[in-house]
């Protein structure tokens, strides 16, 4: 856990009316919301998620549901009474006076005994205003510690003029790659590859540093993948420590940068070929630029690790990080011809070579 933020939020949770809500920011998948929900315990936070929330008043009984369940099935009968009687229709439609009655429920029923958290504040379908205003009215009128989350740099200009006077603090949050692996690992069902994955979990997390991609979701799914694959091993590749590091380094390298968009099917196929290519063409053209295959622009951000490496094909990386394709037959002909795993007395002489 990032200590800034746990610290800060362990000192404004603390303050009583403190005039200002805090701003958390981050890049997409660095575990914003993650890292708030366990700085702060669950009694001590309201949690209101605002995608695809588009009134106001769909806000006001979201929080009104967090704050008091009770009070918000009071709203879900008001809700089901305005519906039908705007369907029976005349003097019986109560649909213009169920916000009415919301607001009056918020305006008395409104607690601030704890953090309310806004997250996912540039996902909603509400005009930034009305956001702002939203978060201001509990900030301002309800003397609430308002916490809000998001990724602002993808906002409207007019955020960062705003913004000021409304958010007191900002903390921009940096993925917990330790943290989030254990996380990630825990939800896995199979002890034989929560070992696997702790066997290699300083390789797996200095490889998601080294890709730069900051998006914890990447390396969730990437040891979803790895799990996918241990399970397709036999025991003796397992057995075979060099084998297994090089497998899941160069596995993981291009999974992750698959999913980030760096590398697409064409990028896998020939990886030698183009590679071999293009250092051709710069040696033979000292003066001319010769542009980088991407293959070759992703290499070199891994020192330990050749993305042309054979030991699983092309054509079986296209299947398996394109496609979703783990064929078994597949996987492991291409790991048994392979230096590591080939039997002298059965390889033709030119592997042997």
């Amino acid at each position: 856990m990032a200590s800034n933020l746990k610290d800060y939020l362990a000192y404004y949770i603390e303050c009583e009316s403190p005039g200002y809500a805090v701003l958390i920011t981050g890049e997409w998948g660095t575990g914003k919301t993650f890292q708030v929900k366990q700085a702060l315990a669950e009694e001590e936070r309201y949690y209101v998620s605002l995608y695809g929330l588009q009134t106001v008043d769909e806000v006001h009984s979201a929080v009104l549901a967090e704050m008091d369940p009770a009070l918000a099935k009071v709203r879900e009968i008001v809700d089901g009474i305005g519906n039908t009687a705007k369907d029976a229709g005349g003097l019986l439609s109560l649909g213009a006076i169920v916000p009415k009655i919301t607001n009056a429920i918020v305006r008395k029923e409104v607690k601030a005994d704890r953090i309310l958290i806004f997250d996912d504040l540039e996902r909603s379908g509400l005009d930034l205003d009305d956001r702002l205003g939203v978060i201001n009215l509990y900030v301002e009128h309800h003397g609430c510690r308002v916490v809000a989350i998001a990724h602002d740099e993808i906002l409207v200009d007019g955020f960062q003029r705003t913004k000021e006077k409304l958010f007191g603090h900002t903390i921009k949050i940096k993925p917990q790659v330790n943290e989030a692996f254990s996380e990630f690992c825990s939800s896995l069902q199979e002890s034989e590859n929560l070992e696997f994955l702790e066997t290699h979990r300083a390789e797996i997390i200095g490889l998601f540093i080294s890709s730069r991609v900051n998006s914890l979701r990447i390396l969730r799914h990437t040891l979803q993948d790895l799990g996918r694959l241990h399970d397709i091993l036999e025991n003796d590749h397992l057995k075979n420590s060099a084998a297994m590091t090089e497998l899941v380094g160069l596995f993981s390298a291009l999974n992750m940068e698959v999913r980030a968009g760096n590398l697409s099917e064409d990028d896998l196929r020939n990886r030698s070929e183009s590679s071999y290519e293009y250092e051709f063409q710069r040696h033979s053209q000292p003066n001319g630029e010769v542009e980088k295959p991407k293959l070759v622009v992703a290499g070199e951000k891994y020192a330990t690790i050749d993305l042309r490496n054979n030991l699983l094909q092309d054509s079986l990386l296209i299947q398996m990080l394109i496609e979703g394709r783990y064929i078994q037959e597949r996987i492991r002909e291409s790991l048994n011809s392979s230096p590591h795993f080939i039997k002298i007395q059965e390889a033709s002489p030119w592997k042997l070579v």
